[in-house]
């Protein structure tokens, strides 16, 4: 969280510091910047200062009440597509062969990619097909929708699938796409928020158009990321050719390593319980020793089960990542900023 980093400058990380490098993880993937929703997009606006909120228009159409110093999710106050008449003129919005949906500069991107071994990814937040409708709509609006109008919904997700395949081929002549990324977050902690028949029946077509088209541009994963509880949802994105998951939040149904088990072959990231950073070095080292026979299992990334909150310091988080590298056998990482001092802690 941006809190997170805030604090942990109090305990020595510069604002100049890279801490990624400084923390040697692996580079960020290098993300496709091209354009998957509205475009033009809605410019970004604050329409009202209200002390330490402020109510403001997102480039998706949505205006949100947001707090002016913390990472917490916006309150929603409205959103562009109410009605069909609201999506009929918002969907010329849509159109994939718009000029400014790849930037100029991709080729050059393209050039960049060629002398490293960084991994490309399309796709980002908020661009699934229940992510992203839910952004246009709201949860609430959008589920009722997939009871009174499912017609309407098959409809606005074949018309997200037509865009993002497009854009997808059309990055995809200029520059190397390794993987296409999913975003969708449809799970509470209780499971789906759409039932697994309506899955099948209005997303899992559109899957496998993106499935397809990640084998026709040579994309080797096509990943999804949905918090809460996953356990229906897996077998149904598995079919339709979805081959990675992330993040297996701990607290939300299975363990990671019951998903191990149940799914062998389906590569995953996460699964580490988060809230044990904050509780210290003893409970930080019996969380990895729950995870420990993964480690030398293909198809599991180690990772947090989401973003790290601010109740976590540096230290713990250096704790972690040193004890972490120990039970992979990854080496220590040379410190490159006098900040990353704790590195070389006991």
């Amino acid at each position: 969280w941006q809190e997170t980093l805030v604090r942990w400058e109090s305990e020595g990380m510069t604002p100049a510091w890279n801490w990624r490098d400084g923390l040697g993880l692996d580079p960020a993937p290098l993300l496709v910047p091209v354009e998957l929703g509205f475009y033009p997009p809605f410019p970004e606006e604050i329409l009202e200062d209200r002390g330490d909120r402020v109510l403001r228009r997102n480039r998706h159409g949505a205006v949100e009440e947001r707090l002016k110093d913390a990472s917490s999710p916006p309150r929603p106050i409205s959103y562009p597509i109410r009605t069909r008449e609201d999506w009929d003129r918002l969907r010329e919005r849509l159109d994939p062969d718009s000029p400014g949906r790849l930037p100029a500069h991709l080729d050059e991107l393209a050039a960049d990619l060629a002398t490293g071994d960084r991994v490309t990814r399309i796709g980002k937040y908020p661009y699934g097909f229940f992510g992203t409708l839910r952004e246009w709509m709201g949860v609430e609006a959008f589920l009722i929708a997939c009871l009174d109008d499912p017609e309407w919904v098959l409809e606005m997700m074949a018309t997200l699938a037509d865009l993002w395949t497009a854009v997808y081929r059309r990055a995809a002549r200029h520059i190397r796409i390794d993987w296409i990324h999913i975003w969708e977050d449809m799970s509470g902690r209780t499971g789906s928020l759409m039932s697994p028949d309506m899955v099948r029946t209005l997303m899992l077509p559109q899957y496998r158009r993106i499935r397809d088209t990640a084998d026709a541009i040579g994309a080797t994963v096509v990943s999804v990321d949905t918090d809460g509880n996953v356990e229906e949802l897996v077998p149904l994105f598995l079919s339709a050719g979805v081959g990675f998951l992330f993040p297996f939040e701990a607290g939300c149904g299975p363990d990671i390593l019951a998903y191990r088990r149940r799914y062998p072959g389906l590569c995953m990231m996460g699964g580490i319980d988060k809230s044990r950073l904050a509780q210290g070095p003893d409970a930080i080292d019996r969380e990895l020793d729950r995870v420990a026979s993964l480690f030398d299992q293909p198809g599991w990334i180690p990772m947090l089960d989401h973003g790290i909150p601010p109740d976590v310091s540096l230290e713990q988080f250096h704790y972690y990542m040193r004890r972490l590298r120990d039970r992979l056998g990854v080496p220590h990482p040379v410190p490159r900023h006098p900040a990353d001092r704790l590195e070389a802690a006991p």
